[in-house]
């Protein structure tokens, strides 16, 4: 009973998470994320396992409170393997195919934050710029690549949580980098856990 006590008027004492209405306009922060994601469509026809190794960073700046732009980058990278034969002239190989889909995205990124609670922001983002990415094909001693640059889109939809630190945030991104007659349609669904920094 004692102990409940001191904690409920340590609770009570403490100072509430700031706002995001504490975030003024002409503010600069930044956002530092881990990636994890799944290809999809062809993406996912050549590297169909989840990859774990990926990261994205956002420099940022409020336009207003609620309103934020930045620019953001980051890496992706999906694999996948197969047993198959590849022909070389007269010859054929015969072997497991190790493939890695390596994925660079430059947006431009704009994000509009609605205060739950004063200790939570859902924000809904769009991202527009460009994607880099590069298909490399390893089978025995023969290695294939074909890399490309895209345009890019990637709208997600987010949680932000206020503390008196580093904000934690979680979103989810789909990302869009639409091929041509020479490359293929590259897109992909990543969820990211990290921390906001102002």
């Amino acid at each position: 009973m004692t102990l409940a006590l001191v904690f409920l008027s340590t609770a009570a004492s403490a100072d509430p998470a700031p706002s995001w209405d504490e975030h003024e306009e002409g503010s600069v922060a930044g956002i530092g994320t881990w990636a994890t994601g799944l290809a999809l469509g062809k993406s996912y026809e050549f590297t169909p396992e989840y990859g774990f190794i990926g990261f994205n960073g956002e420099l940022m700046y409020y336009v207003r409170s609620d309103v934020s732009i930045g620019l953001s980058s980051g890496y992706q990278l999906f694999l996948g393997q197969e047993r198959s034969t590849i022909e070389l002239g007269d010859a054929a190989l015969n072997a497991y195919q190790f493939r890695y889909l390596d994925t660079v995205p430059i947006f431009a990124v704009g994000r509009y934050y609605v205060e739950l609670i004063p200790e939570l922001s859902f924000f809904p983002a769009l991202g527009v710029g460009t994607v880099y990415t590069n298909r490399e094909v390893l089978a025995g001693i023969v290695s294939v690549y074909d890399d490309a640059w895209h345009f890019g889109v990637a709208p997600q939809v987010g949680l932000l949580f206020h503390t008196h630190g580093p904000d934690p945030v979680i979103d989810v991104k789909y990302t869009l980098a639409p091929g041509g007659s020479e490359h293929p349609t590259e897109m992909w669904f990543t969820a990211e856990i990290g921390l906001l920094f102002d």
